[in-house]
């Protein structure tokens, strides 16, 4: 009897192979919040057994377990010379038309001096490069040729809360009113001057997208891989699209089954407080961290401004942690703690943590 089962399950088990997936992924952006969200998904693939050929300008930001199936292509030296042109980008305040076109315009350049590195290169002309899905970030239309040169399904994320042309792309109905999307400027109770506003805003963003952006992309396709129908006809085909969002916190809006909603990707659990911060916060009444992001640094601010914020920290009854990284030109209160960086997730996590400023 005994013998007659173990022959059942020998049967059984012929008939359940598993096969992991070859998977090219394309990430290009220098946010480096963004690539925590790319990292997330990465992880999650790669724990159900795939292979990733990963280009990354971040490298090296994997556990070594990890890193067995993950082959990085290293394009942070092609990416380097373009980080300060993106930062000033990033924080100007120029109008919104011209610095949306000027972010595009840089996002095509520096995705063209990544796909064109030693590195890709070299995987591009390999004749023998076979892959089983394409993933790309979805802000980057030239990224989407990959995906068609290989002839695989095509998954493509973002890490914001997604754009006009993205929602369009997969047939959700667009308002920008009633569906605000990430470029957005006012939500909720408009004035008839903001509804204004946001109608001329949306315009211009899909005349930017569509007359622009995506003509330029479809020449540097053509170029680089030989793209031979219309790159928005590619975008139309993507599979499945990734918004690194919560639609609870985006509002109600129209989808598809092509668009699925992956929120906390960059969160890593497990993650502990170092000893000094969590006795500091263990003995506050609350506490409010502030930042100012990763690439707004708060030194480029005038004394007056930082001391002005000094000032208003030190009415608070909590425990202020700032992030900043030269405090010698303000005069700090006992109830402010400064420091060039913290454990952001973890001290976002602690009980007693009240505000993110």
């Amino acid at each position: 009897m005994a013998f007659r089962k173990i022959c059942v399950v020998i049967l059984l088990s012929c008939f359940f192979t598993v096969q992991s997936a070859s998977i090219l992924a394309l990430f290009s952006s220098l946010s480096f919040p963004d690539h925590l969200v790319f990292r997330g998904y990465i992880s999650l693939l790669v724990q159900r057994g795939h292979s990733i050929v990963l280009m990354t300008p971040y490298p090296g930001q994997f556990t070594p377990q990890e890193m067995e199936r993950i082959i990085e292509l290293n394009v942070a030296p092609d990416s380097v010379p373009y980080y300060e042109e993106y930062r000033k980008l990033m924080t100007n305040t120029d109008d919104y038309y011209p610095r949306l076109q000027s972010m595009n315009d840089f996002a095509l350049k520096l995705a063209i001096a990544q796909l064109k590195s030693k590195t890709m290169s070299s995987l591009f002309m390999n004749p023998n490069a076979k892959f089983d899905l394409v993933i790309t970030e979805a802000d980057i239309p030239l990224l989407y040729a990959v995906a068609e040169k290989y002839k695989t399904p095509h998954v493509s994320i973002t890490a914001g809360s997604g754009k006009v042309h993205q929602y369009e792309s997969k047939g959700c109905p667009i308002h920008p009113i009633l569906y605000p999307d990430v470029n957005a400027l006012n939500y909720r109770n408009l004035t008839r001057v903001q509804k204004i506003f946001e109608y001329y805003r949306s315009f211009q963003t899909r005349n930017e997208y569509y007359y622009n952006f995506i003509p330029k992309c479809e020449v540097a396709a053509k170029k680089l891989f030989g793209l031979n129908r219309p790159l928005q006809e590619v975008e139309y085909d993507i599979d499945i699209l990734l918004i690194a969002n919560n639609p609870v916190l985006m509002g109600n809006r129209p989808t598809v089954p092509a668009i699925s909603y992956v929120d906390r990707l960059h969160i890593r659990p497990g993650f502990q407080l170092h000893q000094e911060l969590q006795t500091i916060l263990d003995s506050s009444k609350g506490a409010i961290y502030f930042s100012l992001g990763t690439l707004q640094e708060p030194e480029h601010l005038s004394t007056h401004v930082l001391q002005s914020l000094s000032d208003a920290f030190r009415e608070l009854p909590f425990t202020v942690l700032w992030k900043i990284g030269n405090d010698t030109m303000i005069n700090k209160s006992p109830n402010i703690i400064t420091s060039a960086w913290f454990p952001q997730q973890e001290i976002l996590g602690h009980i007693l943590n009240l505000k993110h400023l």
